[in-house]
């Protein structure tokens, strides 16, 4: 996730997610208003890739910010068989 923006997009979207299938490269872009709408649009990829490419997310790799760190996200990828892996924040390896 990267924002707040400093420019607002025309719809008025300050954030930006984005969300990339390691083994294809894959990639798709989202763009949200607010930070706290994170977990509702990662509900909705979900299961938009188990239903059009019939496939499991395994591992989400992140940077342990904080819409990642929610009981409620946590209870959903638990729920789901998703791993969580993090990396160390302001490190650029």
């Amino acid at each position: 996730m990267c924002g707040p923006l400093p420019i607002l997009s025309a719809a008025g979207n300050k954030y930006i997610i984005t969300l990339i299938y390691d083994y294809s490269r894959m990639f798709w872009v989202y763009l949200l208003k607010n930070k706290s709408k994170y977990f509702a649009k990662f509900k909705e990829f979900h299961v938009k890739i188990k239903k059009e490419a019939n496939a499991h997310i395994g591992t989400l790799h992140s940077n342990n910010g904080r819409e990642y760190t929610l009981v409620d996200f946590k209870n959903y990828i638990r729920q789901h068989a998703i791993k969580h892996q993090t990396i160390v924040l302001y490190n650029p390896q």
